[in-house]
């Protein structure tokens, strides 16, 4: 994070985690210019997230359904496509890890769109997007965040592929590339 601060997780059992986030004391309005609301898209999409570390998971969910959206976390492939064959006409959107145990993102997201050739998958990855992701891509998949990313990404991402059109930038482009 840009924010000089840190994140402690302490997981009891059956206690569920505790996420402690450790920021810079800043003055109200310094806070405000790390977070315009601009950048965090709401919606209400219902989102499938699929994902085996449970940390990501409920940082996810968490901003997701701070921004509106209803969230079903899924921890693995076959877990996945399980629950996407009995709901998948209420799923608007899947965010699927490339690397899992078991069965991969790969074969996760083809299992997916043998259910339903329309679905709209972001992949989510600790790797960049060269390799399993650009093939992935190349595949149908929708969009691709590098891991860790901003809740800001994340907004914007969700919202584009949900709607099916680009999200409108943090800022405008100063010049054309």
């Amino acid at each position: 994070s840009n924010h000089k601060g840190a994140i402690t997780v302490q997981s009891e059992p059956g206690q569920g985690s505790t996420f402690t986030l450790y920021l810079p004391a800043v003055d109200a309005a310094a806070q405000e210019a790390v977070l315009p609301s601009a950048q965090l898209q709401s919606g209400q999409a219902t989102i499938l997230l699929v994902d085996d570390e449970p940390f990501i998971t409920e940082v996810e969910s968490a901003i997701l359904e701070n921004l509106g959206h209803t969230v079903q976390v899924c921890n693995s492939g076959a877990e996945a496509l399980a629950y996407y064959r009995d709901h998948y006409k209420h799923i608007d959107l899947v965010i699927l890890d490339i690397v899992m145990p078991g069965m991969n993102g790969e074969e996760t997201f083809l299992g997916l769109r043998s259910i339903n050739p329309e679905v709209k998958v972001l992949l989510a990855s600790g790797y960049s997007a060269e390799g399993q992701a650009e093939k992935l891509l190349q595949m149908g998949c929708k969009g691709f965040l590098q891991k860790p990313f901003t809740s800001s990404l994340l907004s914007r991402k969700v919202m584009e592929i949900w709607k099916g059109e680009p999200a409108p930038p943090d800022n405008p482009p100063a010049s054309e590339h």
